[in-house]
């Protein structure tokens, strides 16, 4: 069964900022919490219709996995978003949206759908799981993102 998971923030930096920080694929392992890290295993110069990014996850304690994150669409400045080729679901699409809130504040807003392995078992076994896995992991991303901008506007 397919899931949508939607997460939103609204983080105190221009658009363009917040946008040009989360292109850059090598912030995402700084950006991930300790629990579900990540290991970025390629580097693309441009974020692109068509650019792949090439990652390690750990889904549990001792378990990594490699991710293949194929980028579909891209607006810069204003969206981008990737689908899973190879990786830990079934199915996964993920929209990241820039939207201008004001002048200094941007909502940040992250578009999952995905579908478990193993059709209704694997809802049945880990649906309650992934589902509060994925909200700590992406409400923890957009707490770093503030943190990480605000960092930088002060450096």
């Amino acid at each position: 069964m397919r899931r949508t998971f939607v997460v939103s923030s609204r983080i105190p930096a221009p658009r363009e900022a917040v946008y040009k920080f989360h292109e850059d694929p090598s912030v995402l392992p700084e950006i991930c919490p300790d629990e579900a890290p990540v290991k970025l295993l390629s580097k693309r110069n441009t974020l692109e219709k068509g650019a792949v990014d090439v990652l390690k996850v750990r889904i549990l304690p001792l378990v990594w996995v490699k991710w293949i994150a194929r980028h579909f669409a891209v607006s810069p400045g204003y969206y981008f978003a990737d689908r899973q080729e190879k990786g830990p679901f079934k199915f996964w699409q993920h929209v990241h949206r820039f939207i201008t809130t004001g002048p200094n504040e941007t909502l940040l807003v992250d578009e999952v759908e995905y579908e478990l392995p193993f059709g209704r078992l694997g809802d049945w076994i880990a649906g309650g799981f992934v589902a509060r896995q994925l909200a700590r992991v992406f409400q923890h991303r957009h707490h770093a993102t503030a943190a990480a901008l605000a960092l930088r506007r002060h450096a």
